[in-house]
Parts: structure tokens; sequence; C-alpha cells
């Protein structure tokens, strides 16, 4: 979807509400989230437990597909079948006509990430949002290279953690969703 502004459907809002519930039992002193309205919508709806701010974030936006943005996989297979088997082959440096690539992200998730963390020490910060920025983030965490990005997936509303552990930020949890399957 990259940087495709849409609403959550009904599944997104009854996968928000599971999630809300599951988020339900924690305490978090403040809110940050993409300000792309399936995040944002998430965000609101979680914050129904918590009532605070929630400060939007334009790094936090998914990756850019540029000119591949509103189009299926199978579409961008047809019509850039070299670039789409470099995406898939090797995606670290692979950019999108007019997008970018998961480098940039991965800067911009860094960046954004120390930003919050150093604004919050000591915290318990939630933050909403997209499943490649939080694949490029955990490459960083875990010293995995950026080709490896398909190895592992991160499913709408799933829950990844990091925690603060002898000033590193460590991963605890990543993509927990069992909240999609018994809430």
């Amino acid at each position: 979807q990259g940087f495709a502004d849409i609403n959550l459907n009904l599944q997104g809002i009854n996968e928000a509400k599971k999630v809300a519930k599951r988020l339900s039992v924690e305490n978090f002193d403040k809110i940050y989230s993409s300000p792309l309205r399936r995040a944002m919508e998430t965000a609101e709806i979680i914050n129904e437990n918590f009532n605070k701010k929630i400060h939007i974030c334009e790094c936090l936006k998914e990756i850019n597909f540029g000119d591949w943005e509103g189009h299926t996989f199978e579409e961008i297979a047809h019509n850039y079948p070299d670039l789409s088997k470099e995406w898939l082959e090797k995606p670290a440096d692979m950019r999108p006509p007019n997008g970018e690539n998961f480098r940039d992200l991965q800067e911009r998730a860094i960046n954004v990430l120390h930003e919050i963390y150093d604004l919050n020490k000591g915290k318990n910060v939630l933050i909403v949002t997209h499943g490649g920025l939080i694949s490029v983030l955990v490459c960083h965490i875990l010293k995995i290279g950026l080709d490896e990005l398909w190895k592992f997936i991160s499913s709408n509303t799933g829950i990844t953690i990091l925690e603060e552990y002898d000033n590193e930020l460590i991963l605890t949890t990543f993509n927990e969703h069992g909240h999609l399957k018994y809430l």
C-alpha cells in the first residue's frame, strides 16, 4: 500500500479493535502514529483505552512505492519485470520509479526511532506504523542486511516490542498477533 492514504476497511477496523483490547492491559506514556489514515484510525481505536494525545510523525510513513502505488504485485511484475525481480531478490537498493528504496526507508526509520527514544527515555511508548518500516528497523537492530528483508513478515496489527537494555534497544517481541485469533 505504501503512501496510499486509505481508510481501514471493515476487517482492518475489527483487527484494530482486537489489538486495542490486547493493548488495554498496558500503560503507555505517549502514542505516536504515522499520518496515513489506516495507521491514524488504528491509533485512535487503540487510544480509546488511554485518552492520550496522538503525536503524528511524518517519518513513520510506510515506504514510498512511487509509480507502483495502487498497483497489484501481478501488475508490477508484468509492467516492470526486471525491477520486480530485483525487488524480490535484492530489495535493499531497488527503487521503484519515483519512489524510495529500503535503505532510504531504513535511514528515515532509524532517525525517527532515535528521536522518539531520546524524547522518551524511561517511558513506555506506543508507535503505530507500517510493516515495511518495522521490518527495516528489525533488520537494523538485529544487524541483518536489508536484502534479507523478505525472510520475515510483519502482520497488520502485529505487536513488536523494543526494550531498553544497557542504553541499547533490543527486540523482545516480534509480530505478536495472537489477538487476531483469540480476542
